[in-house]
């Protein structure tokens, strides 16, 4: 299949980039960095569209099987510039999935957020609950979800939404920014400082799952054998919450088989914060998901500690 992954340089855009190719599909990205000398013969097409330009997004999609679309704004930028957000996370995501519809494209698979239901995650929370929190970062992609779904008026391409939880693994290229994600920065904490640092008491409870299930996922729904009955929306996580002291505990206990040291885990903050708060991140889909999702922590951690072991290791 002829492929597209925005942001292809980013953490989730990268990752899922390389998944196709190594199956063998043809992956075209786009993106505004410049292209690595070290990359591989076979790589990708790489294309720098106008966002603002439907005709330039409909030549991105020319020939194109299936679109996914992971660019946007993170979370702090969002909140520095909310308007942007709302013109890229939103406006931006919608001119392309008018533009892949229009243009042929089969699939199209959006990458939103499960942080679009509210702040902090608690309770139980499906595809039918209210989507309430006003963050910028929230906001704007449920805007963008809302363009994808308009343009189930166009053509007969099929339409997924998935909104991903907490999502944590390695990423293809180190510089990609995904170090501020609570898994991924408590494994190069251990890393660079032979600890582990929670600013809070830790005992906040996250849905956590690996990139791996993620690119399996993605795999499973892209083939042509899978259909979308309708524009979906899905929520893809663990289905099992973890508070962020049990997390830092496994990383700490599978450091000692990566680095020989069982690192120490501290807090800096003692501050209530919706400690006792449960929560069940599901999904009406959840037979599905469990098709492709092995929820296997301990494999994705060790491999998350030995790639920060051989890029940030500073020598003890």
């Amino acid at each position: 299949m002829n492929i597209l992954v925005t942001g292809g340089r980013g953490y989730l855009g990268g990752r899922i980039a390389r998944n196709f190719l190594d199956l063998g599909h043809t992956v075209s990205i786009t993106t505004r960095q410049h292209v690595q000398e070290d990359l591989p013969v076979k790589s990708f097409k790489f294309i720098d569209p106008d966002w603002s330009s439907s005709s330039q997004l409909a030549k991105a999609c020319e020939g194109i099987d299936v679109v996914i679309h992971t660019a946007g704004m993170n979370a702090d930028d969002c909140l520095k510039n909310p308007d942007l957000a709302l013109e890229f996370n939103g406006n931006a995501t919608k001119r392309l999935a008018i533009a892949s519809a229009e243009s042929g494209v089969k699939k199209f698979i959006y990458i939103s957020t499960a942080h679009v239901y509210s702040d902090p995650l608690v309770n139980f929370l499906d595809e039918d609950s209210p989507t309430q929190n006003q963050h910028p970062y929230a906001t704007s992609h449920l805007l963008g979800e809302k363009g994808v779904l308009y343009s189930q008026n166009l053509g007969e391409m099929q339409r997924g939404v998935i909104r991903l939880s907490n999502v944590y693994g390695n990423p293809d290229d180190k510089n990609a920014n995904c170090w501020k994600l609570v898994v991924n920065d408590m494994a190069r904490q251990v890393t660079e400082h032979s600890s582990i640092t929670l600013k809070t008491n830790g005992r906040q409870k996250r849905d956590f799952v690996s990139i791996s299930d993620l690119l399996n996922f993605i795999s499973g729904i892209t083939e042509e054998s899978f259909s979308f009955k309708q524009p979906q929306v899905i929520n893809f996580g663990s289905g099992v919450s973890i508070s962020l002291l049990n997390i830092a505990s496994l990383i700490s206990e599978i450091s000692l088989t990566v680095f020989d040291f069982l690192p120490l885990i501290q807090t800096e903050s003692q501050e209530i914060l919706n400690e006792d708060l449960p929560l069940e991140y599901s999904s009406k889909y959840d037979l599905l998901i469990k098709k492709f999702r092995k929820n296997d922590m301990r494999k994705e951690i060790y491999e998350l500690l030995i790639y920060c072991k051989n890029n940030f290791e500073t020598g003890r």
